[in-house]
């Protein structure tokens, strides 16, 4: 029988594990988080445990641990080969791990990921990512997560040999217009990616008109997050004029500076007709903009969520706009407007 043992997060919780382990149980999934006092030797006892008990992981997490680069290399060198071959899912984020990880874990036994996060580990940065990418250990990877890893443009052209990804978070890496420029270069990838998201990437209007210009190849495209990029009016008028969105369920537009102005054209988009969930929170929106999302032909046989939350809607007003309309109450059933 395999076994997941999830949420290690004490010394108690991990001991125990440890112990279960040592008895002979086979475990397949491991989930450490924010776990900062165990020593490297604690780590390295536990996985070679793993490896005389023959498990096999598919599934490790390990976030927020504080985790160094030697306690990582020590965790995948070559003596616990058995326990890494069929492993899947890797969750480093928020940890101490630098450049070097990446030589770290491109082993010639760690063949199979799928997904990894590397989120948060802000010492990695462009020649980190060059090698992981290099060492063909993400050959089969389909969803790679990158927040806050100090990626640049130059990291981006290093992502872009990934043909294979369907999910991409480059989020808080100040990747600018360049690095959307070095995106789009690859259309195997563009035609392949289902979930990009680009919060507070420094995008602007640039990026913008950037991405845009490659709309004819994100043709899965099904959740984008624009979150914090500055895009305002004359952003928000160039995306909803493409057809980018043509089959987007999901799209975050937090943080822009989106006006009434721009949420009627958000409304009026011919390209929405797919989306479920729009979020438009900490912007700049009226009950005026509210109002247009709200009646909006186009949005209102799809949209199940609207986020509103601090902008300038003065709900009474609203709702007793609102309420004049023959419709209101189908209307405002699955929508948060002020959620």
């Amino acid at each position: 029988m395999y076994h997941s043992v999830r949420n290690i997060q004490d010394e108690t919780k991990f001991n125990f594990t440890r112990n279960f382990i040592k008895l002979g149980y086979k475990i397949v999934d491991l989930e450490f988080s924010y776990l900062t006092t165990m020593e490297m030797k604690d780590w390295s006892d536990l996985f070679q445990s793993l490896s005389k008990q023959h498990s096999e992981l598919t599934r490790l997490t390990i976030a927020n641990c504080k985790i160094s680069d030697s306690c990582l290399y020590d965790i995948f060198s070559e003596k616990n080969v058995n326990t890494f071959q069929q492993l899947k899912y890797l969750d480093l984020q928020g940890n101490l791990i630098s450049q070097s990880a990446a030589f770290t874990i491109s082993q010639p036994f760690v063949t199979q990921l799928n997904y990894l996060n590397i989120s948060m580990n802000v010492n990695i940065g462009d020649e980190g990512i060059h090698e992981f990418v290099k060492s063909g250990v993400l050959n089969n990877l389909q969803s790679f997560i990158l927040q806050r890893t100090q990626c640049t443009a130059q990291g981006v052209k290093s992502v872009t040999l990934l043909n294979q990804l369907t999910h991409l978070d480059l989020s808080k890496n100040s990747i600018q217009a360049e690095g959307i420029s070095n995106l789009v270069q690859n259309i195997t990838l563009c035609q392949n990616l289902k979930v990009l998201k680009l919060c507070h990437c420094g995008l602007r209007v640039a990026g913008m008109n950037t991405l845009i210009s490659a709309e004819v190849h994100f043709k899965n495209l099904r959740h984008l997050d624009l979150e914090w990029n500055r895009l305002e009016e004359e952003g928000i008028q160039t995306l909803c004029s493409s057809s980018l969105l043509k089959q987007v369920t999901y799209l975050n537009l937090k943080l822009n500076g989106v006006n009434d102005r721009a949420a009627q054209c958000i409304a009026h988009s011919p390209h929405l007709q797919q989306l479920t969930a729009l979020n438009l929170a900490q912007n700049h929106i009226s009950h005026v903009g509210a109002l247009a999302l709200l009646t909006s032909t186009t949005l209102r046989p799809t949209l199940r969520m609207l986020n509103l939350n601090l902008n300038n809607v003065h709900d009474e007003h609203l709702k007793k706009t609102l309420q004049q309309e023959p419709n209101y109450e189908i209307l405002k059933t699955g929508l948060n407007l002020l959620e």
